[in-house]
Parts: C-alpha cells; sequence; structure tokens
C-alpha cells in the first residue's frame, strides 16, 4: 500500500514543482521537471523495499509509514488533481 502513497507523494510533488516554476518565471519544462520526479520516486521505491525488504522488517516498515505519511501531509496543498494556473 505504501508503494502507492511514494506515488502519490511524488505526483503532489509535481503538482508543486509546476506551480513554483509558474510563479516564479511562467515558464515550464514539464519534461525536465517530470524527469526529476521519476528519478525521486525511483529512489524512494528502492530505498523503501531495501529498507524494509519488501515490507517484512516490521520496525522499518512502520518508521516508513510515518515518514511517508508526514511527507504526504507536508504537501497536502497539493493534494487536488487540479491544478489552478492564476495570471
Amino acid at each position: 500500500m505504501y508503494h502507492f502513497h511514494i506515488t502519490e507523494y511524488c505526483a503532489r510533488l509535481m503538482r508543486r514543482e509546476v506551480q513554483d516554476s509558474i510563479n516564479s518565471n511562467g515558464k515550464i519544462d514539464l519534461r525536465k521537471i517530470k524527469n526529476k520526479i521519476l528519478e525521486t520516486e525511483d529512489q524512494l521505491q528502492y530505498q523503501y523495499d531495501d529498507e524494509t525488504y519488501h515490507s517484512y522488517v516490521y520496525n522499518k516498515q512502520i518508521e516508513w509509514q510515518n515518514k511517508i505519511d508526514s511527507l504526504l501531509l507536508t504537501l497536502n496543498d497539493f493534494s487536488s488533481t487540479i491544478l489552478t494556473v492564476k495570471k
């Protein structure tokens, strides 16, 4: 289940990156942002599996659940699938 949460975290991270790009200069390089976020997701997914031994190490699993839940909360403003662009 937490692989899905990691993916959701990265989706929110992408929404924030796009919003920040729009707000700072109005130009967006979606490919660059997407590649950066996919790399981050790959690293998190690998690290999660490695440290929890695919969820078999209970203590590490709990640590990761808390970590991922906290990460999701930090980007709660970007939980909507709709990104509002302001001019």
